[in-house]
């Protein structure tokens, strides 16, 4: 895993997906499933499984 995004050149600041190529699976991973995002160890309620961020989080999480 690099520092910056091989397919933009985007730094992925720590995170394993690119904020810029994959914003919703950046967005998810790195606020409602990270404990320490609030800084009191509790994760953000996630948005519901069918609705269309969620569909896009998938569809970046399987090219």
């Amino acid at each position: 895993m690099g520092k910056y995004c091989d397919m933009c050149g985007t730094n992925k600041r720590g995170s394993s997906r690119c904020p810029n190529c994959e914003e919703e699976a950046y967005i998810y991973h790195e606020q409602y499933m990270n404990p320490d995002y609030l800084g009191n160890g509790q994760t953000l309620t996630p948005p519901d499984q069918n609705s269309e961020f969620m569909q896009k989080v998938r569809d970046q999480e399987n090219k």
